[in-house]
């Protein structure tokens, strides 16, 4: 029988802002890579990667408060 296993808090809220994070850059990198190729690149790589990296941080913020208040109460 498997052992319980428990996940310390707010590692999958993390996991989830990195990945977040991850899409966002390479959207961006994607940007410029087209960008210096002398190319157009949907408005929508654009936005994705302005609005994915706010979204990462945001949901870092939220884990670092969790870990405070979590701290706090111990």
């Amino acid at each position: 029988m498997a052992e319980d296993t428990q996940r310390p808090p707010g590692a999958v809220l993390g996991a989830a802002a990195a990945v977040i994070a991850l899409l966002g850059l390479a959207c961006l990198t994607l940007v410029v890579i087209v960008g210096l190729l002398g190319s157009s690149v949907p408005p929508v790589f654009t936005w994705t990667g302005m609005v994915l990296l706010p979204l990462a941080f945001i949901l870092m913020l939220v884990v670092l408060a969790q870990g405070i208040a979590r701290r706090r109460s111990i």
